[in-house]
C-alpha cells in the first residue's frame, strides 16, 4: 500500500495527531499518517520551494523507515499547470494499487484536484483506494505539549462519486443495478465495524428487489419486472429509515425509486390483462428514452401478439394460441385480408404495424447478418416512432367493443 501526501510551503507546528485511539506526534501529517497506516512506500508531493524549507527536516523524522519517492509540481497557477499536477498524480500509481491518500497539507486547489484524481485512478487503473484523510490541526483542543488534533476520515465521501454514477445510470436508463450495489455495500460496511444492534437490516432486501427489476429489464421478461416492481415498492419503503440513517446519497432518490417501480408493479400480471398491456407499453416508452431498441422492439412485437390474443379471448402465454396469432397476421399481411380477425378492433392498423414490427425485429435480430441490413442510424431512427405507432392502439385499450 502507498501513502500519497503533500507538503506546502507554510510553516508546520509539532502536535500530536489522534486517529482511532493512535497518537503520534510530528509537526508533518504525513509522519503520523506513516505511522496510522504503515505504508510500504511514502509518495510526497510538493513545490520546489516547500522541498527548499521542508525536505531534510521530513527526512530526518522519517529516519529511513519506508521508501520516499519525491515529486516536484508546478505552482498550479494556470490551467496547464494543473494539467501536469494531474499527470503527476496519475502516474504515481501502477495498476492495482492500494493507496492512503493524505490531503492535510495540499496548498490551495490541490487536495480537489488530488480527489478527483484518485477518483479517476479507481476507474482508469482499478486502485484502490483504502482511504482519504485529513489532519485537521484547526480543530485541536489542549495547548503546548497537550496540544491534540483530530484526523478526519473522508473516505465515506468518496463513495459520493460512486453514487452519482449509478443514480445517472438508474434515471437515464432504468438500470438500478449500481445502486443496489450500493446499497449492499452500506450494510455491509456497518455490519463489519460492528455497532451493536443498531444495525441495518432491510438495505439489501431492497437492493435485490431492485436489482432483480433490472434485470427482468435487461432481458425485456416484462412480467417478471411488473412482479419484482411491486415488491421493489415495499421493500425500498420498508428500508428507508435506515436509507437515511446509513445510505444518505440514496435517500435523495427514494421518492424517485418509488415513483418509477410503482408504475410498473402488479402482483399478478395474468390477473388484469388490460392494465398489464399499458404497463408492457410504459415499459416499452422506457427502453425508447433510453435508446434500449433491441428490448424495445422485441417488447413491441410481442405487445401486438398479447393485444390480439386478448381480444380474442387467447391465454397470454399459451405458447400455441401465441403462434395461431402470428399465424394470423402473418396471413393478413401477405393476402391484404383480416380473415380470423374481423372481430379484432383496428385490425387494419395492427396488421399494418405488425409487417413494420416483424421487419425490424428481424433485423435487430439477426444481428445485420443478412444482405440489405438496416444501417444503424436508420434502425434508431425507426424505432424512435414505437410509441406514436402503438399510441392508437394503447388509446383503444378499455374504450373499444368487446372490452
Amino acid at each position: 500500500m502507498k501513502l500519497l501526501s503533500f507538503l506546502g510551503n507554510s510553516e508546520y507546528e509539532e502536535i500530536t495527531y489522534v486517529l482511532d485511539g493512535q497518537r503520534c506526534k510530528t509537526r508533518y501529517f504525513p509522519i503520523a499518517a506513516c505511522h496510522f497506516f504503515e505504508p510500504v512506500e511514502l509518495v510526497l508531493f510538493l513545490t520546489q520551494a516547500a522541498y527548499d524549507r521542508h525536505a531534510v527536516r521530513l527526512k530526518n523524522e522519517l529516519a529511513g523507515r519506508l521508501p520516499l519517492t519525491e515529486v516536484l509540481l508546478p505552482h498550479g497557477r494556470a490551467e496547464d499547470e494543473m494539467w501536469l499536477i494531474f499527470n503527476a498524480l496519475t502516474h504515481a500509481t501502477a495498476e492495482g494499487d492500494e493507496i492512503v491518500l493524505d490531503i492535510t497539507h495540499g496548498f490551495r486547489s490541490l487536495p480537489v484536484l488530488a480527489v478527483l484524481a484518485a477518483v479517476f485512478l479507481q476507474v482508469a487503473k482499478r486502485v484502490h483506494l483504502r482511504r482519504l484523510v485529513y489532519g485537521a490541526y484547526d480543530a485541536k483542543t489542549g495547548d503546548g505539549e497537550l496540544a491534540e488534533a483530530p484526523v478526519f476520515d473522508l473516505t465515506p465521501f468518496v463513495t459520493l462519486i460512486d453514487w452519482t454514477v449509478a443514480a445517472d445510470r438508474f434515471l437515464e436508463t432504468g438500470d438500478a443495478r449500481e445502486l443496489a450495489k450500493r446499497l449492499e455495500e452500506a450494510q455491509d460496511e456497518q455490519h463489519l465495524r460492528r455497532r451493536g444492534g443498531d444495525l441495518p437490516r432491510n438495505l439489501k432486501g431492497a437492493a435485490r428487489a431492485i436489482r432483480k427489476v433490472s434485470q427482468a429489464m435487461a432481458l425485456a421478461r416484462s412480467h417478471e419486472v411488473m412482479e419484482w416492481a411491486a415488491r421493489a415498492v415495499s421493500r425500498v419503503e420498508r428500508a428507508a429509515d435506515e436509507v437515511n440513517k446509513w445510505a444518505q446519497p440514496f435517500s435523495l432518490l427514494l421518492g424517485r425509486i418509488t415513483e418509477m417501480h410503482a408504475a410498473l408493479a402488479m402482483d399478478k400480471p395474468l390477473a388484469d390483462v388490460p392494465r398489464t398491456l399499458l404497463v408492457q407499453f410504459e415499459l416499452l416508452r422506457r427502453y425508447l428514452n433510453g435508446d434500449q431498441l433491441i428490448q424495445a422492439v422485441t417488447l413491441a412485437r410481442e405487445w401486438v401478439v398479447s393485444l390480439v390474443c386478448y381480444r380474442l379471448g387467447y391465454h397470454l402465454l399459451d405458447w400455441e394460441e401465441r403462434r395461431r396469432v402470428e399465424n394470423l397476421l402473418n396471413d393478413a399481411l401477405s393476402r391484404d385480408a383480416n380473415l380470423g380477425l374481423e372481430e379484432v378492433p383496428q385490425q387494419r392498423d395492427i396488421v399494418h404495424l405488425w409487417g413494420r414490427l416483424r421487419e425490424l425485429r428481424n433485423d435487430l435480430a439477426h444481428a445485420g447478418m443478412r444482405e440489405n441490413a438496416r444501417h444503424a442510424e436508420d434502425i434508431f431512427r425507426q424505432s424512435r416512432h414505437l410509441a406514436e405507432q402503438l399510441e392508437p392502439l394503447v388509446s383503444c385499450l378499455g374504450n373499444c367493443p368487446g372490452t
